[in-house]
């Protein structure tokens, strides 16, 4: 079942679901890595979201620039970390 945006925009006004600026939708179309985009979005460095789910910043680093993919328990707690949708942190 498809959402209205009646339904949608209640949502969001409650406060049950965050909208983003458009930076980030700027940041993911010009190839910005969606776990760069949000972690500068939510104001942390690289080191300190790797300390946040018990990863290096390096580690970090390296999936945001492709040179390792991130396993799935690793996105998992990115995404609880960054508190978006594990999906927005996947790219295509």
């Amino acid at each position: 079942m498809e959402a209205s945006a009646e339904s949608i925009l209640a949502a969001v006004r409650s406060g049950k679901m965050e909208t983003f600026p458009q930076s980030i939708v700027d940041d993911m179309i010009n190839g910005v890595h969606p776990i760069r985009s949000f972690r500068e979005y939510r104001g942390l460095t690289a080191d300190q979201l790797g300390n946040a789910v018990g990863i290096s910043g390096a580690y970090v680093r390296q999936i945001e620039t492709g040179k390792r993919e991130g396993k799935a328990q690793v996105i998992k707690a990115i995404s609880d970390a960054l508190n978006v949708d594990m999906e927005l942190l996947i790219e295509d």
